[in-house]
């Protein structure tokens, strides 16, 4: 298993939007309590075909850390149903939440000592019942993705001093033991991100605090060998990757530096399959009303429509860290003007997770770094977004 090092996250105050710098419109969206727990971390989201959400968090714990799954229908604003999954070991990476056909599928690593490994917990009734945890991989995820029409999973770690690796785990197989090693030659990586060009063929991003990277699965022999991956490409002066996949193709999402401190914006740029590249970046966040921005994902649901959310961090107009949404009706080809999603985290809002329905209607979530409580906003159907 790559030797992971942990990062702490460093914040520092930046100067408020420049004076008269119009806010962008509030979406009429209020945050509500997923859990008061202080001990919760790391939310992840995924979005059935009814708008539901499913959630999942690790618990620190003094022994063993749990995992709590909850569920809230479209229109709710607490759980509606929640259960906690007993793992071994410590909670390491991110849990993760997938929607593999009309199945929940819980994704969390524990380590370390007897019963390491990356689990899955599995419902195939909508978050009711779920089977017995079992191990599928040993890849510590930084981002876990169903692959398209399969039961695999694909997972890539985050922060890695001997570089990001890839690994394609089954459902119901035997759990996977290999890993592809992709992210070689790069002394440490980060933002480990998976996607799926045609929906078909993995491709890994990540970066090194400076420039962007990203390698393509050749389509042939075994994808968790590295030496059936293609060379590694560069994505320019890129950081915080992610990407998202769906029936529009691949975008990514990352962050472009200024040269003058607390100067940065979050882009977009698609995957073209046609030329086997990604083209030009397309701004998302507005320097005029936020040159301070942090944290952030980007989704693609169903109906192809992506949104793309982060924190513009320090004051904005009288309020404190508020998030900000942007979405795209076209798979990230054109993009609907910013909008504020929520007016105000207070210094809260860390680790941002979105997802969605086919008409765009799903949630946000975060935590208060890797502490409770925990928080979820209403993404309003594309439709009532104005």
């Amino acid at each position: 298993m790559p030797r992971i090092v942990i990062v702490l996250a460093l914040f520092c105050l930046s100067a408020a939007a420049p004076a008269g710098a119009a806010q962008p419109r509030w979406l009429g969206g209020k945050p509500f309590k997923l859990t008061a727990d202080h001990n919760a971390k790391k939310p992840n989201v995924a979005v059935d075909a009814a708008g539901t959400g499913h959630f999942a968090w690790d618990v620190n714990r003094s022994g063993d850390d749990p995992l709590v799954y909850c569920r809230v229908p479209r229109g709710a604003r607490a759980c509606q149903h929640q259960t906690t999954i007993s793992l071994p070991l410590e909670s390491f990476g991110e849990p993760q939440v997938l929607m593999v056909g009309t199945a929940v599928v819980l994704i969390a690593h524990r380590c370390c000592g007897p019963g390491e490994g990356t689990y899955a917990v599995v419902s195939t009734d909508g978050g009711t019942t779920f089977a017995a945890p079992r191990v599928i991989g040993g890849i510590e995820p930084g981002q876990a993705v169903a692959w398209p029409g399969t039961d695999v999973v694909a997972l890539a770690d985050d922060v890695v001093t001997a570089g990001v690796s890839f690994q394609a785990a089954s459902l119901s197989g035997l759990p996977a033991t290999a890993s592809a090693h992709v992210g070689e030659g790069v002394s440490q990586d980060y933002d480990g991100t998976i996607g799926f060009a045609g929906q078909t063929t993995p491709l890994v991003a990540f970066d090194d605090l400076h420039h962007g990277f990203w390698r393509m699965w050749s389509g042939a022999g075994d994808v968790n060998d590295v030496a059936s991956w293609g060379q590694t490409q560069s994505l320019g002066a890129l950081t915080e990757l992610r990407m998202a996949t769906g029936p529009a193709g691949v975008v990514l999402m990352a962050k472009r530096h200024f040269s003058h401190p607390f100067s940065d914006q979050y882009v977009a740029r698609r995957y073209d399959p046609t030329t086997g590249s990604f083209k030009p970046a397309v701004a998302l966040s507005s320097t005029a009303v936020e040159d301070d921005v942090i944290f952030r994902d980007v989704f693609e649901d169903p109906g192809g429509h992506v949104e793309a959310v982060w924190i513009a961090n320090g004051t904005h107009g009288g309020r404190t860290d508020p998030i900000r949404i942007r979405v795209s009706g076209h798979g990230g080809t054109t993009w609907r003007a910013e909008r504020t999603l929520v007016r105000a985290t207070h210094d809260t809002g860390f680790n941002l997770q979105a997802g969605a329905a086919a008409d765009g209607g799903g949630f946000v979530t975060y935590d208060g770094n890797d502490a409770g409580p925990l928080w979820a906003v209403p993404i309003p159907k594309l439709s009532a977004q104005h």
